[in-house]
């Protein structure tokens, strides 16, 4: 059994890895600048910061979600994504109080979000409102592009058999390498890195200023104009 799942698990990663190189070293990229959230958190923010402990664990979604994706798991590497993105916005909203993080994470019967999901358009309205994020908000609409991929990674929750079955088409039981399911996901790891790392900026504008190597290393991964965005409303 062991030998069958090895090379299962090895004929997906050899594929991914010849055919997807270039795809591949942008995800290194992503996986180093993550790390680098939870080092400036902790150093410029301080260790009580409630944003520097979510990194560290959005920091392991990333790489869970890696993994799934290289061993054909590409429905569950989306939905680790979902999680992602929620801890995020989540933990800027919990830094607005400790005591309802603490109630949180000990699952009192009076924590918030008990008894509902976190992600809810009102719940992240409130927190893009909110002085730090206000004016980019208005302007780029972060809330409107977080809430449609949220609703796009959540598409991933059910296999709805065949629609999104990881086996299907196939012939066999065994995951493998699809390039469309790949890139797929790639772009939504792109873009949830970009979404959570604008927003983090928003919150703390010294870090996007720092000459630190790894808010640098932030910057450059950001794609597209997300910089250029970001240096309009925090380099003034």
């Amino acid at each position: 059994m062991t030998d069958l799942v090895l090379r299962w698990a090895m004929s997906s990663w050899k594929d991914t890895i010849n055919l997807e190189y270039e795809d591949l070293q942008s995800v290194y990229e992503i996986w180093s600048a993550s790390i680098g959230w939870g080092f400036i958190l902790m150093e410029e923010e301080g260790i009580d910061n409630i944003d520097y402990y979510i990194a560290l664990e959005t920091q392991v979604d990333m790489e869970a979600s890696t993994l799934m994706a290289l061993s054909g798991f590409y429905r569950h590497a989306n939905l680790i994504l979902r999680g992602w993105l929620e801890l995020t916005f989540l933990g800027m909203w919990f830094n607005n109080s400790s005591k309802l993080y603490e109630k949180w994470l000990e699952d009192k019967l009076d924590a918030p979000f008990k008894h509902r999901g976190y992600f809810r358009e009102r719940w992240l309205l409130q927190i893009l409102s909110e002085p730090s994020f206000r004016d980019f908000e208005q302007k780029y609409r972060l809330s409107k592009e977080a809430l449609d991929l949220y609703e796009r990674l959540s598409k991933a929750t059910h296999a709805k058999g065949r629609k999104l079955h990881e086996t299907y088409t196939r012939g066999d039981s065994v995951t493998r390498f699809r390039k469309d399911n790949f890139k797929w996901w790639f772009g939504n790891l792109c873009q949830v890195f970009d979404i959570t790392s604008t927003a983090l900026f928003l919150r703390y504008p010294n870090l996007f200023r720092s000459q630190r190597k790894e808010a640098a290393e932030i910057r450059k991964t950001l794609s597209g104009s997300r910089s250029e965005r970001l240096k309009e409303f925090l380099y003034v």
